[in-house]
């Protein structure tokens, strides 16, 4: 095979299976970064902290 270790790279990404984990973190992420300390940031510095 040309491209195994392509092939293999692939498989394993495209292996793992869907969840809304990923999802939940961001959420939680953006409940810490807007806490009341924090909520002065303006939505253009807030979409950049979320990047990070």
């Amino acid at each position: 095979h040309i491209y195994s270790t392509l092939s293999k790279i692939t498989r394993d990404i495209l292996r793992s299976t869907a969840s809304s984990v990923p999802v939940e973190r961001l959420f939680s992420i953006e409940t810490l970064t807007m806490s009341k300390n924090k909520t002065r940031l303006q939505s253009k510095s807030l979409k950049a902290l979320m990047c990070i």
